[in-house]
């Protein structure tokens, strides 16, 4: 700072031989002072005016009788400070200015305890559902899907792989995944038919979802909003991207990115028994999908399809991406790739006045907090406490009596400054201090 300060005038000095006399204003002089003024008032937001204009705008939109501007103002700042002490008092359940929900909100957690773990999960559809029936292909896919990824079914189907194993010695990973995606809902069904399942929630599930199906347009899950493909059109946003993890997740190119075409709502036996699936247009992963090793960029080809069968995903699973396409250039084929990028999910904080613990979305290490503008409710005491200013745990400290009777006319010395470095510069200041 004090090199900036001693050499801040000779750069002044050679612009002016660069530019002309009209570019200097008191602007460019302005410059002179400032390593002074750093000096001597320290860090600029602990003493700039932006919070103080900023809070004077606030209150002058308050102003509605043009007459009586300051009471206007007085009469509408006493009611909102009124208005938000009282609503902290009204009950957690009730929608309030710091009580809002967000934008995507997906609906919180299933309370209800007897259910399965995939009925559980937060996420929350848009708009007005239209009823189909599914096809029998879909209806097996989507059945198997979902028993597949359900948690509580995992020992079953660990006992179906193993007698897969026992019965047909020499098979491959690939020939059971084929099996199982083809013969396990029949196999599990034949299972609660002998009185193997003891579990009444599994042995409901495996009776499988009814045929007719609800679609939307648009679904709230994971922070995300996600819009099918046919809704978002004619939109200037893009929300139809899709991003799944692959089983074995290690590098950007076991993603498989995707497009929604359809949400599907599964109904099973039971009021709460429901479940939400995306089905996509997924991208080939090996041919349709490149990863720069470098930067991390990922870019998609389009007209490229997944050779699957399994079009489905549950809407937990989902996380949202965007694509976009490169300028048009010279470059031979690079029309023919989209750039991916994933997007930041919005995610909130839910507190509630009889909660001690913060209830918080589960956030990944990649992925970041946007806040949406909403504001967490804050604890209030409704009965009063007694608090004791003596803590009998601290350490007791001893002081001595001298020290208190201290005169306080003492000299105070700045550590940051030197006093004497403008004594040469203030000499009129000098004299005057001599005077008196």
């Amino acid at each position: 700072m004090e090199n900036a300060e001693l050499s801040i005038v000779e750069i002044v000095c050679k612009l002016e031989k660069i530019f002309p006399p009209a570019f200097f204003n008191v602007m460019e002089h302005l410059v002179v002072h400032l390593p002074y003024e750093a000096k001597v008032g320290g860090p600029v937001q602990y003493r700039w005016m932006y919070p103080f204009e900023r809070c004077m705008l606030y209150l002058k939109r308050k102003a509605r009788n043009k007459a009586r501007v300051e009471g206007s103002i007085c009469e509408a700042y006493n009611l909102e400070e009124v208005s938000n002490f009282a609503s902290m008092y009204f009950d957690p359940k009730l929608q309030t200015r710091h009580t809002k929900v967000p934008r995507n909100d997906d609906g919180g957690q299933c309370m209800i305890d007897e259910c399965l773990s995939i009925f559980k999960y937060p996420c929350r559809p848009i708009g007005k559902g239209k009823k189909r029936f599914l096809t029998d292909g879909e209806y097996q896919i989507a059945e198997t899907y979902v028993l597949v990824n359900c948690k509580e079914v995992e020992p079953f189907l660990q006992q179906f792989e193993d007698s897969l194993r026992q019965s047909n010695l020499g098979i491959t990973d690939d020939q059971i995944l084929e099996l199982r995606d083809r013969d396990f809902s029949r196999w599990i069904q034949q299972q609660v038919s002998d009185g193997q399942v003891k579990d009444q929630l599994i042995r409901q599930m495996s009776y499988g979802p009814l045929k007719s199906v609800t679609c939307y347009n648009g679904i709230i899950v994971n922070g995300y909003r996600f819009h099918t493909k046919q809704n978002g059109q004619n939109k200037a946003t893009n929300n139809s991207g899709v991003c799944v993890r692959g089983s074995i997740y290690g590098e950007h190119d076991i993603d498989y990115y995707g497009i929604i075409e359809e949400i599907l709502e599964l109904s099973y036996i039971g009021a709460q028994n429901k479940v939400l699936l995306l089905r996509c247009h997924w991208f080939d992963p090996i041919n349709g999908v490149k990863v720069d090793e470098r930067y991390g960029l990922v870019d998609v080809k389009p007209k490229s399809r997944l050779n699957s069968n399994e079009p489905f995903v549950l809407a937990s699973q989902a996380q949202q991406v965007y694509y976009t396409m490169y300028p048009q250039s010279n470059v031979r084929g690079s029309s023919d790739w989209w750039a991916a990028c994933k997007v930041r999910r919005k995610l909130f904080v839910a507190e509630s006045f009889n909660d001690e613990q913060l209830d918080l979305n589960e956030l990944d290490a990649s992925d970041y907090y946007q806040d949406d503008g909403s504001f967490g409710t804050s604890n209030v005491v409704i009965e009063d406490e007694e608090f004791s200013l003596f803590d009998a745990n601290s350490p007791m400290e001893d002081v001595d009596i001298n020290d208190i009777h201290k005169s306080k006319s003492a000299p105070l010395t700045d550590q940051f400054i030197d006093d004497n470095e403008y004594s040469v510069n203030n000499e009129y200041l000098d004299e005057d201090v001599d005077k008196q």
